[in-house]
């Protein structure tokens, strides 16, 4: 029997139960607290997180907490680019530290879509300044109803987009200006490159320098290219085109890669599908800065731009003041959320 488990116990056990009896306090059992660590959370591996330390940046591979405190809205707890507490449980014989992740931070920007697999929001990444859309120009073709969505999901999550088309060696130069001529002319950032062969490369560095970018596209544009062309190396698997020319899946999940100390780019598995999540039908308005010189003058207030009389913006289509694609572009996404 363990004494000073159970507390107490006669001087001379045997003896008369009138013999003097000498408490002998419980002793408390000392927990020593796990000792935290703040870090940014840089990859997801199979069922931990992969979170790199602010301190001495050191990667812990972690685990979510039974009991995490979160301080953003989304029901995606944990994104490539939070910031998080960890509190560090177990150091392994390889050396390697485990951890629990404790807190998420508040995102002070985000990039999210609906997710492929059910009505929910999937959140790609968070905390970056900007976001790079990489399109090509060719093989596979651009889409441009998908980049007007990917176009309101960055401003939705507070994110500056930069409209980045690849594949420059192999197009008609003069088409595909022309065509994104519109975007430019409505404020957004274009780029022109080829990662094949270097071109607007020095553009792309000057454009992500000091900065978190997330680069999103579809499968095939050249991502991966892009990515090792910008770090001098093969960092990512470059994939061959299906015969589909939709692509195929290099990427399989996000992860944060630091070009320098300043200049990190969140590279994203590329999508064949992109849907909003969180736009409400009234408020689509607001995501097309070519209406915004229209909407507020129309008629009826507020007016859906979609049937009723009056309607500035329908008029402004018509006075081709207002492009009759993005106009499309808006009917068909109205219809959709």
């Amino acid at each position: 029997m363990d004494e000073e488990l159970f507390g107490e116990v006669f001087d001379n056990f045997g003896e008369p139960s009138s013999k003097k009896k000498e408490r002998i306090l419980l002793k408390e059992k000392k927990t020593t607290p796990s000792p935290t660590i703040e870090g940014v959370v840089v990859s997801p591996k199979g069922k931990y997180f992969l979170v790199e330390s602010i301190l001495d940046k050191k990667i812990y591979k972690c685990v979510v907490s039974g009991s995490i405190q979160v301080e953003h809205p989304h029901k995606t707890l944990i994104a490539v680019g939070d910031n998080v507490r960890v509190a560090l449980t177990q150091e392994k014989k390889d050396g390697e530290t485990l951890g629990r992740i404790i807190f998420v931070d508040e995102r002070r920007t985000f990039f999210l879509r609906k997710s492929i697999i059910g009505n929910t929001e999937d959140v790609i990444a968070a905390n970056m300044e900007q976001v790079l859309i990489l399109l090509s120009a060719s093989n596979p073709p651009y889409n441009k109803r998908m980049l007007d969505k990917i176009l309101i999901a960055c401003e939705y999550g507070g994110c500056t987009p930069v409209i980045c088309i690849n594949k420059m060696d192999i197009a008609d130069r003069e088409v595909v200006q022309m065509d994104f001529s519109l975007y430019e002319s409505l404020g957004y950032k274009v780029i022109y490159i080829s990662a094949k062969t270097g071109e607007g490369i020095v553009e792309i560095q000057n454009s992500i320098k000091d900065k978190v970018t997330l680069f999103v596209g579809v499968s095939g544009v050249g991502k991966s290219t892009l990515v090792n062309r910008l770090f001098g190396k093969e960092i990512q698997k470059i994939g061959n085109l299906a015969k589909n020319l939709r692509g195929r899946h290099t990427t399989t999940f996000c992860i944060m890669l630091k070009l320098d100390d300043t200049t990190k780019i969140i590279d994203s598995p590329g999508f064949r599908e992109f849907d909003l999540f969180g736009i409400e039908k009234e408020n689509l308005q607001f995501y097309f800065p070519d209406f915004s010189r229209y909407f507020q003058k129309c008629k009826f207030q507020p007016c859906t731009h979609t049937h009723e009389p009056g309607c500035s913006v329908k008029n402004a289509v018509r006075r081709k003041k207002i492009s009759q694609e993005r106009y499309f572009s808006y009917l068909s996404l109205f219809e959709s959320l």
